[in-house]
């Protein structure tokens, strides 16, 4: 009852546009009207009703720039800071604080995405999608991950519940306090004392299956040295020297000086004295590609979804590029494609007013 005048008017001018339509089919059949009426009336005629029908059930919100993307203290400091880092925010968990797509609209990078589309070996290492239960149980695939800032919403205390966030005072320390957010709470800033390493050369290797792997990860308290060995998956292309003991760890660091999505750029200081394997902290996929000192390297899974690729002795410089050869492939035949169809549309209009000449 309460629509019902919208309902009688939407009525009315479908049957108005329903008209419209048989007018020009008929006058475009009958009296032979140009071929460019019928294409251009129907989506008119068709899109003007849908827009009279949908108007008074639309709803208008502020400007996102002004509303949930509205930037405050801690997006300000976060875009500030130089790339690589990640960040954790728990509001894909129901912890809000940054919901949504807000932290990557400010181009801040975190560890849990919004849409739901994570790689399979992510969601393995990280205990399952949309679960996370390793991700929350421990610190240490914060480490793995390079997690440099937590974000919480104020005076909320996650240690009880959740045992990564217990203590976090022994690692990290809280840089902003009680900041607006646009979504209309407050929230922390907490920052890690002492930065880990984004990109780590490490002495040894082993091949090891995913379901061995993940809980050499997942268990807070596993021995296994991320800076000493990386555990490669068995489709890696990768035979490494058999490891009899733990090998002391490498004084060489790995530096990114560079960084773009997609481009990398690590320094190696000082250079190898020995063959050793880089480790980043970037997801495995199809379509990245390595060089050592300018030279193709092979490029591998390792701890079950990072980019890992093995490193000569004297190495300076690794430099990793993505680019997808299935993507390109797409973007050629939606080109062909459309060109063809411009074509089979344009070629008949082209003869027929030929012909008419």
């Amino acid at each position: 009852q309460a629509a019902r005048a919208s309902i009688l008017t939407g009525a009315l001018t479908s049957g108005l546009a329903l008209l419209g339509l048989g007018i020009v089919a008929w006058f475009h059949r009958a009296k032979g009207g140009p071929s460019w009426m019928l294409p251009i009336a129907l989506p008119l005629i068709v899109s003007s009703d849908l827009w009279l029908n949908a108007r008074p059930f639309w709803t208008y919100s502020e400007p996102p720039s002004e509303a949930l993307f509205a930037g405050d203290g801690i997006t300000r400091t976060l875009q500030e800071t130089a790339l690589p880092y990640r960040v954790i925010d728990l509001s894909d968990t129901g912890v809000d604080t940054y919901p949504g797509a807000s932290l990557m609209a400010f181009g801040i990078p975190q560890i849990l995405g919004h849409h739901g589309n994570q790689l399979h070996h992510f969601n393995e290492l990280l205990g399952g999608k949309n679960e996370w239960r390793y991700l929350l149980t421990g610190r240490r695939l914060w480490d793995l991950f390079a997690v440099q800032y937590v974000l919480l919403p104020s005076g909320v205390d996650l240690g009880a519940q959740l045992p990564a966030y217990a203590d976090l005072a022994l690692e990290f320390d809280t840089v902003m306090t009680s900041v607006p957010t646009a979504r209309g709470g407050v929230a922390d800033l907490l920052a890690r004392r002492d930065p880990v390493a984004y990109a780590r050369v490490v002495p040894g290797a082993i091949t090891s299956p995913d379901e061995e792997a993940v809980p050499n990860f997942a268990n807070p308290q596993s021995p296994l040295p991320l800076d000493r060995v990386v555990l490669l998956a068995p489709d890696a292309g990768i035979e490494p020297e058999p490891l009899r003991e733990v090998p002391a760890a490498l004084e060489t660091e790995a530096q990114v000086t560079a960084w773009a999505p997609g481009s990398m750029t690590i320094r190696l200081d000082p250079r190898l004295r020995q063959d050793a394997y880089a480790v980043v902290s970037e997801n495995y996929y199809p379509g990245w590609r390595a060089w050592a000192d300018g030279e193709p390297v092979a490029i591998a899974r390792g701890n079950v979804t990072m980019l890992t690729v093995p490193v000569r002795a004297g190495t300076s410089e690794l430099r990793f590029e993505f680019a997808s050869d299935a993507y390109d492939r797409g973007r050629l035949i939606t080109v062909v494609s459309l060109l063809v169809t411009i074509l089979l549309i344009g070629v008949p209009v082209i003869r027929q007013r030929r012909h008419r000449g």
